[in-house]
């Protein structure tokens, strides 16, 4: 069993309780709106600068892997095009619409945000602590109501039975696959390679929510300005020593 610090141990206990209860704050629509989807800027742009400048950069500066930078390019494609299918699928056979396909997807999305929390955790506390919070920013209540019908896990109530254990169960998935991926030693081949492929699945993610916001009626600029701008937060926070 590997040895962890305890500030990373408290991360990794505050991660699935933070979970829970935003699972629990977004069963009820959200109290504002959001009409120039400023969120979604925030979201997108942290994610991309989590994606780019931690998980990628950390797969690429570990010399002690046996895995190069092609290697390491290509799992980050091939994380980019997993998501892709995942998401493509989902919307393609309507499973959005469908309780047991919304547990299905959720109970994925959280095994691979597990994973990808666990496995940074293996570099440093800083980046723990900042993957970790910009995944449980992805998880937020929608930013107006209508976005509920078509974001990952974000469903109406009315759509499922027993909300509470649904929640509960994601939960259970997340903290299983981020205390597996923490506490496992991993080879630092493997671990850039893992680190790889989340940062595929994350600049995938982050740009599906960029691409529908060029098809609003609503000024681009608000937005644009905050993708930027939280990435460039992010960049900032891993360059502090």
């Amino acid at each position: 069993m590997l040895r962890v610090s305890g500030r990373i141990v408290a991360i990794l206990a505050a991660v699935p309780v933070a979970a829970l209860l935003i699972d629990l704050a977004r069963l009820r629509p959200p109290p504002w709106r959001d009409p120039r989807h400023l969120m979604s800027g925030l979201k997108s742009g942290a994610l991309l600068g989590t994606s780019l400048f931690i998980l990628l950069a950390q797969a690429l500066s570990n010399r002690t892997a046996t895995t190069g930078p092609d290697t390491v390019l290509s799992f980050l494609g091939l994380g980019f095009m997993v998501a892709l299918l995942v998401d493509r699928s989902w919307l393609l056979f309507g499973l959005q619409r469908s309780p047991r396909g919304v547990t299905v997807l959720t109970a994925i999305l959280r095994s691979a945000a597990g994973v990808a929390i666990g496995a940074v955790s293996h570099t440093s506390f800083k980046a723990t602590l900042l993957v970790a919070v910009t995944l449980l920013l992805q998880e937020s209540p929608p930013e107006s109501p209508s976005a509920a019908t078509v974001r990952p896990g974000l469903v109406r109530p009315g759509l499922i039975k027993h909300p509470v254990a649904r929640s509960a169960l994601a939960t259970l998935t997340l903290a299983a696959f981020l205390t597996i991926t923490a506490l496992t030693s991993i080879s630092p081949g493997i671990l850039s390679i893992i680190l790889g492929l989340a940062a595929g699945a994350g600049v995938y993610v982050s740009a599906s929510m960029l691409i529908p916001e060029s098809h609003h009626t609503h000024s681009q600029s608000p937005t644009l300005s905050m993708t930027v701008a939280s990435s460039m937060i992010i960049f900032g926070l891993v360059q502090l020593t």
